[in-house]
C-alpha cells in the first residue's frame, strides 16, 4: 500500500496505474487527508503468487450469487433476437 498525494498522481498517473495493474493499493491524500483509494480489480495478478486471481462466483451487494442454469436453450434455427422479438410480440397482443 502507498500514500500519495492528488498532485503526485496527477504528475504521473500511468505509472501509478501499472502500480495497481501489478497489485499495489494506492491511498489518495490532499492535504494531509485521506480523500479515496484505489484497489486492484478483481481477476488481476496476485503479485504474492505471481498468479491470476479468477472469482468464482459473482456478487450482488456484496453478497454471493448462487450459480445458476440458463432456463432456455436455444436448439432451433431461430436467432437468439427473432426470439425476443417473438416474445415481445405475443406479450404485446400483435402479430
Amino acid at each position: 500500500m502507498i500514500e500519495i498525494s492528488v498532485e503526485e498522481l496527477r504528475s504521473d498517473l500511468i505509472a501509478y496505474i501499472h502500480r495497481v495493474e501489478n497489485g499495489e493499493t494506492l491511498i489518495i491524500t490532499r492535504g494531509h487527508k485521506t480523500i479515496g483509494k484505489i484497489v486492484p480489480a478483481e481477476g488481476v495478478v496476485d503479485h504474492q503468487s505471481n498468479a491470476y486471481e479468477i472469482p468464482r462466483v459473482g456478487s450482488w451487494g456484496g453478497k454471493p450469487l448462487s450459480p445458476w442454469e440458463p432456463t432456455v436453450i436455444n436448439e432451433g434455427p431461430e436467432q437468439v433476437s427473432d426470439l425476443v422479438n417473438l416474445d415481445r410480440d405475443e406479450n404485446n397482443g400483435s402479430n
